[in-house]
Formats: structure tokens, sequence, C-alpha cells
């Protein structure tokens, strides 16, 4: 019977990842993903944990997981799993197999940047949009493709369209003129939710999409 892997193990195995042509590896080497940090950290607006409580994700880590998820077209559920299953993308970001790794609720609140995101649906028809928005793909929970809309100045969240339903699209209700218009009518996705995040106790909810 054979035992645990070594180190030696993992580094044999590393190195035929990297002989077969790891392009994660090949990012690393070519990228200078410290030099975001500043921008990274201004962004996301979290310290290194000083002023107590669990220390966040590094924030060039947590940024080498969207890299991930756009190059791999991954939900966050899928990026938490592969992550912790593949050598080749835990060298990318850094981690032994010994290092905790984001979960999916971590992930998603990196994306939105803050507890919850507040999102309203429209009809295509009747509604028009204007403008070219920056955007990229990812994989949706339930494994269709969904495209996020990003303003090209400020990179905050404007929309989102989904392959599988061409008709309907979502926009962020923050980004509105009038946000204060909008009126939540259900809370989606609650297994995601943080303790500290207040959700109208009146409205319904439900773990997931329903």
């Amino acid at each position: 019977m054979k035992g645990e892997p070594g180190l030696f193990d993992v580094q044999e195995r590393l190195k035929r990842l990297s002989d077969l042509g790891d392009q994660l590896e090949t990012y690393g080497r070519l990228v200078d993903f410290e030099a975001f940090r500043p921008d990274l950290l201004a962004a996301v607006g979290y310290s290194a944990g000083a002023k107590g409580g669990r220390p966040p994700f590094d924030v060039v880590l947590m940024f080498k997981i969207l890299v991930i998820q756009a190059q791999n077209s991954l939900s966050d559920e899928r990026a938490e799993y592969l992550i912790s299953d593949r050598l080749s993308f835990m060298r990318f970001l850094g981690l032994t197999l010994s290092d905790p790794i984001p979960d999916a609720k971590t992930i998603w609140l990196l994306e939105s940047g803050t507890g919850h995101a507040s999102h309203i649906v429209f009809a295509r028809e009747g509604a028009k949009t204007t403008g070219d928005a920056a955007q990229y793909e990812m994989r949706a929970d339930s494994g269709n493709m969904k495209t996020r809309h990003f303003c090209k100045v400020c990179g905050s969240p404007i929309l989102m369209t989904f392959a599988a339903t061409p008709n309907p699209f979502t926009v962020r209700a923050a980004s509105l003129d009038a946000p204060e218009r909008y009126q939540p009518q259900i809370v989606t996705y609650t297994a995601r939710g943080h303790e500290w995040d207040y959700l109208n106790p009146a409205l319904p909810k439900f773990e997931r999409m329903p």
C-alpha cells in the first residue's frame, strides 16, 4: 500500500505540468501581478487585518482567482473546487496543499464589493441599452454562460446578460440615477450571505436561485 504523497512527489508533478506547458505558470512569469497591489487595495478597501478579526485573503491572490475564473469560465463554486483540486491553480496562486482555500462566498464577496448585490430584472422588449461597456464571460452555477458588463472608465458593474435566456437581463440597482426607487421583492443565494449583512426579514428568501 502506497503512503501519502510527499514534497518530492508534488515537485515532480509540478515539473511534469511545466514540461507539458502550464499556461498559468507562463502568466505568472510574464505578468507582474504585484504591480496591481496598490490599486487593488484601494479598490477593495481592506487592510491586512491589523484591527482584529480574521485577516482577509491576500488581495493579489484574490485577483488571480478572478483571472482563473475568466480564463476557464468558472462559477464561484467551481473555482473553489478546482483551486482545491489542481496543483497548477495552487502554484499560480502561491498556495500549498496545507494552505486554506478561499470559498465561493469569499470569491463572490470580492466581485460584489459588499455583503449582497441588488439587481433589477428587465425584459428586452421596451428596454434600451446604449454605450460600450467592458465585459467578460463566466459560468453560472447552472452551468450556463453569463456576461458581466462594466463601466470602462471606473469599473463599476452595470448589468448582466445570460446566454441561455437572452430576453431578460439584470441591472445593478446602484448604477441607476435614482436607486432609491428600487424596491426588492425576493432575496436569493442566502447560502452565500454574511451574518453582519442586514436583509429585510419580510422578504421571501432562497438559499439559491428558485
